[in-house]
């Protein structure tokens, strides 16, 4: 329909008592269907340059609420939006939640299920050209700022990119009082280390064999041996055995000494998520030219931020 100037494929107002206890009215829509796809809510709008809504509720405690139950086979959708076209941002769904005091979700999400696999917020973004993100996450404001925050185990099928890192715990001298920071070790090379102590037969020797896919892992003719005697010093050497599947260590006869081997990964996973220690920034980067991840570290306004236009697009479009 057509409503002053913009256009919304449903819109519901009202003030009742009931559900949303003598506030503005709950529209609630239930579909049952036992065959083919089951939409508790669907609406579609198509307007420029002018904001549109598939669906626009607004409610007391439930602004809007979709339930969707099949018996049969197909997709269940208790809210499902859809947004494309026009010059401005598109949002399929889009979410915000304001208050003085209490938790705030802008999206919540949560999915259980007795079998199958369970998403509570499920992300995709695809097409051809300039960069994809299944889902962002910005904080801003005074106090804590946290774009992401896991409360669990994370795993990553891909790369990892950050400007630093840390694990963070309770103190295990103090864990009702302290933290314990130790920082991640960075490297240009993607290492993988391997360390041990060893004893020295009668002759001075002693064999270290490294780990089954030590060669299928790592640049295994570039690995690095370093030795370090236990107790008081002596002359140490190593060497390679043809494989690369062992060395040997050479010193005194019935001392120990301590080894560290270093070696770059090498395999079809590095090789398929490498990227170069430095790299030019460009419009199809994750950098585009004359921007910054972190300008303020270098001395340079805000506004020259990578990611500072999209995050002044989201504070202006919550004012509406």
């Amino acid at each position: 329909g057509y409503l002053g100037g913009q256009n919304y494929g449903v819109y519901g107002e009202g003030s009742v008592s009931g559900y949303a206890s003598d506030s503005d009215a709950v529209a609630m829509f239930l579909n049952t269907a036992t065959t083919e796809d089951a939409a508790a809510v669907y609406g579609e709008c198509a307007n420029s340059p002018n904001w549109g809504y598939g669906g626009y509720f607004r409610g007391g405690y439930i602004g809007v609420q979709g339930v969707a139950e099949m018996l049969g086979t197909g997709s269940r959708y208790g809210v499902r939006g859809e947004a494309s076209g026009g010059i401005f941002s598109n949002y399929g769904v889009y979410g915000n939640a304001v208050a003085d005091s209490g938790s705030k979700y802008g999206v919540y999400g949560y999915a259980y299920a007795d079998s199958g696999a369970k998403y509570g917020v499920y992300g995709y973004a695809g097409g051809d050209g300039d960069t994809k993100i299944g889902v962002y996450g910005s904080a801003g404001g005074t106090g804590t700022n946290w774009a992401g925050y896991f409360n669990g185990d994370v795993n990553i099928i891909g790369s990892l990119s950050k400007g630093g890192g840390s694990f963070l715990i309770d103190h295990p001298d103090d864990p009702l009082h302290k933290l314990l920071r130790h920082n991640f070790v960075e490297s240009p090379e993607n290492l993988c280390i391997y360390r041990g102590k060893v004893k020295l037969n009668k002759h001075g020797k002693a064999v270290v064999k490294m780990p089954d896919y030590f060669k299928s892992l790592t640049k295994e003719d570039e690995a690095s041996i370093n030795l370090t005697p236990a107790g008081k010093p002596f002359l140490t050497g190593a060497e390679w055995n043809d494989d690369y599947t062992a060395f040997t260590v050479y010193g005194e006869p019935q001392r120990e000494v301590y080894w560290t081997v270093y070696a770059d990964r090498d395999d079809p996973v590095m090789h398929k998520l490498y990227h170069p220690v430095v790299e030019d920034k460009g419009d199809d980067k994750i950098c585009p030219d004359d921007k910054l991840l972190y300008p303020e570290a270098y001395g340079y306004p805000e506004e020259m931020g990578v990611d500072y236009m999209q995050n002044k697009e989201l504070e202006s479009d919550k004012k509406h």
